[in-house]
């Protein structure tokens, strides 16, 4: 075979992928692009559906306890009138020996051990399902634990 002879096989070949591939770019033939540009939208918006919910099924777990014991008993009663009376835990539900309060968007209960003296408390703070991410849940969740650690020894100390 002389090295100036075209080769056949590898020629037909190429004509072959060139004639047959579908959405292919072509100058002589502008409209072949447009089934090319509707699968790649389509498929854009496949992913971009398959993301949305991925991302609205994921579960973070925006949720967290802190247990606080004291050092000297406290009075129930105060530590309940100091957190109704934090203006910015308005409103303050009471049932039986624990208080509910929303404080940054999050539900949070403070359950206490005794109705009388109490020794400590169980405070739960819970973001779930308000899309925040799971570092700033945090930062929230310690900021609101040390406000009411704080009120409490103010309040009832």
């Amino acid at each position: 075979m002389n090295q100036h002879e075209p080769n056949n096989s590898i020629n037909s070949l190429t004509t072959f992928a060139g004639t047959h591939t579908r959405g292919a770019a072509s100058p002589l033939c502008p409209t072949c692009l447009r089934p090319l540009l509707k699968s790649y939208v389509h498929m854009k918006i496949q992913i971009l559906s398959v993301l949305l919910l991925l991302n609205g099924c994921s579960s973070i777990d925006n949720k967290i306890g802190y247990g606080v014991n004291f050092e000297i008993p406290i009075e129930a009663s105060c530590l309940i009138s100091t957190i109704n009376e934090y203006e910015p835990f308005q409103p303050v539900t009471t049932l039986g020996s624990s208080l509910e309060f929303t404080y940054l968007e999050n539900s949070t209960s403070l359950s206490l051990h005794s109705k009388s003296l109490i020794g400590g408390y169980q405070l739960t703070i819970d973001g779930m399902f308000l899309g925040k991410s799971h570092q700033q849940f945090v930062q929230e969740a310690e900021q609101t634990s040390k406000l009411v650690q704080r009120l409490v020894n103010l309040g009832c100390s």
